[in-house]
């Protein structure tokens, strides 16, 4: 058995079923042209070698992983080149996803978990974009002329362990700032934020590991939510033990947004502390502390870390929110359509109004036409979602399917979108009650973003309709503990309301859809289970005058409203709820 060492190359084509579909002969033909005009000669001007073809795609390798990159480069660009002509519905696109490892080479071909991992980190590429591996990253960052945003680690199908991630974003090199005025990176098309390596603290300098560690975790955490870019390890880490103005630091990294902080540590605890500081105005948007028992030294930093992404995130999803609305409307990127899409959704704590919903989905209509985003489609998706289950629709099949639609537009746009991902598999769930489709979807989801509570909210309630509540609790009490102001709580308390009345706790049950209720006086989901809970636990008067404060905010409120927006998987368990409606006086 032979084996080297070598770069691998992955590519593939964006939609190539759709493709296929709209015209098999002539995308056949655009294919063999694009493999004898662009892709053999580039890969050999680059001294590679086509290794073979895998129907919509290339696997070619490389003795060094420099000319796999500056290939990959050349042939992104002459395919923008190519297409500027084509109309968008038969435009080919490349995704590509570059490795470095050991192989096994037999009668010409290459094969091996080097080779896998290239072809997993293509489909984590954008279409028309490059993802490498950190072993990619390493060799070249700082040798050629390219720039990379760093995704994090990413768990990969059946790749054993997790693989850092890096995203080509630029093949300019940075220029030297003149003065520290001037951005060392041109901002990206939605706000970034750096991390500031945590100062140590502690007495003893070898525990510069720890704090190093803690933010590194951060950093490799926070490219996880894909909504806003994270300046590279290598670029935050050049300020390191470097008493710096914050403003200077970001306007140098092309950041909006920092975060910093320091670590203590001492033989029995330790504390971190956090702050993130908006750079243009200085202003503080959230700190806090942390203080831990020394135990697992890896377990705390995995929580630290979790904590304080998952409570980062949101602000910075709200600060970009109010700047988006303070926007003349001229003004608007596809960015700031999105963000006011989500206030406009946002009004209360449950899933907002219908006038709420409707705004947002016209923002998010402009939000496509200028950039069909995964974030835009999910979204849009979730309109349409809300749309049926708070009985705003009169067709809801057809908004089902168009939830669906939008749903698959968004995974199709960003396969390593956690929230395209979740989505989905709502999507799926009241869609096609396909459950265990629904909870694989949610699952990879919190498995692209662990830190996030929307992720776990969405797991949580795909688990209780597919008759899996105890599975489900956990998810759902672990949102909270991520987001203590997560801003559906109403909808999850509901949640976990339904979960603890289909596994018979009808006092849990109870004060769950209470405290929806009284979170979210106008979320109706809340009120529909409290006067389940109510009839379960045989408070049927009580069941009954809740029944009719529900009927005045809702009208169309019946069994027939339960049976098509309740996806319950196990039909007992569909019954037992239409049985304790029923008995409130529900027809």
């Amino acid at each position: 058995m032979k084996r080297r060492l070598a770069a691998i190359l992955a590519t593939d084509v964006v939609g190539y079923s759709r493709l296929m579909g709209n015209d098999e002969a002539g995308t056949h033909r655009a294919l063999m042209a694009l493999r004898q005009e662009l892709i053999d000669p580039v890969t050999a001007s680059h001294d590679g070698r086509v290794v073979k073809s895998t129907g919509d795609g290339v696997l070619a390798e490389f003795a060094s992983v420099i000319d796999a990159v500056e290939c990959a480069v050349e042939l992104q660009k002459q395919m923008t080149a190519r297409n500027a002509e084509v109309p968008n519905d038969r435009r080919i696109e490349l995704r590509i996803g570059i490795n470095m490892g050991d192989v096994i080479v037999e009668e010409g071909d290459i094969f091996g978990d080097g080779v896998n991992v290239a072809a997993r980190l293509e489909r984590l590429a954008e279409p028309g974009g490059v993802c490498v591996s950190g072993t990619v990253h390493d060799q070249v960052v700082n040798k050629i002329d390219v720039v990379f945003e760093n995704l994090g680690e990413r768990t990969l199908k059946n790749i054993a362990l997790p693989v850092r991630t890096y995203r080509l974003v630029s093949d300019q090199a940075p220029s030297v700032p003149s003065s520290p005025r001037q951005t060392l990176l041109a901002l990206p098309k939605r706000p970034a934020i750096a991390v500031l390596p945590f100062g140590n603290l502690s007495a003893d300098p070898e525990q510069e590991y720890f704090s190093d560690g803690i933010t590194e975790d951060i950093i490799n955490a926070l490219a996880l939510w894909r909504s806003f870019p994270v300046i590279a390890r290598n670029s935050s880490f050049a300020f390191k033990n470097r008493s710096s103005d914050v403003r200077a630091v970001a306007a140098e990294l092309g950041a909006r947004y920092v975060l910093e902080g320091s670590v203590r540590r001492s033989a029995q605890s330790v504390r971190v502390a956090a702050q993130l500081i908006d750079a243009n105005t200085g202003h503080h948007l959230w700190a806090d502390r942390f203080d831990r028992a020394i135990g697992d030294i890896f377990a705390l930093q995995d929580e630290i870390t979790k904590h304080i992404v998952a409570a980062i995130a949101p602000e910075l999803l709200r600060a970009e929110e109010q700047r988006a609305n303070q926007k003349r409307p001229t003004d608007l990127t596809a960015w700031d359509l999105i963000l006011r899409a989500i206030s406009a959704k946002a009004v209360g704590h449950g899933y907002g109004s219908k006038e709420g919903n409707l705004a947002a989905k016209k923002w998010l209509e402009q939000a496509i036409s200028l950039e069909a985003s995964a974030e835009a489609w999910a979204w849009r998706a979730l309109c349409e979602w809300h749309d049926v289950i708070e009985g705003w629709v009169e067709d809801t099949d057809a908004a089902l399917t168009r939830c669906i639609e939008a749903a698959r537009r968004s995974v199709n746009q960003d396969d390593a979108n956690w929230l395209a991902h979740s989505v989905l598999g709502i999507a799926l769930l009241f869609g096609r009650r396909q459950a265990d489709s629904a909870v694989d979807e949610a699952t990879q989801a919190v498995r692209l973003n662990p830190s996030s509570s929307m992720a776990r909210h969405i797991l949580g309630c795909a688990l209780d309709f597919a008759g899996r509540q105890e599975e489900s609790i956990p998810h759902l009490e672990a949102l909270f503990q991520l987001d203590p102001l997560y801003r559906h709580r109403a909808a999850a308390y509901a949640d976990l309301a339904l979960a603890n009345l289909l596994l018979g706790n009808t006092a849990a049950a109870v004060a769950w859809a209470s405290k929806a209720v009284n979170d979210d006086p106008e979320y109706l989901r809340a009120r529909q289970r409290l006067v389940a809970a109510l009839s379960a636990a045989g408070h049927v008067d009580e069941a009954r005058a809740e029944l009719q404060t529900l009927q005045e905010k809702q009208p169309g409120f019946s069994l027939d409203y339960v049976d098509r927006t309740y996806p319950f998987v196990q039909p007992k368990q569909a019954t037992r709820f239409t049985g304790w409606l029923r008995k409130a006086g529900v027809t």
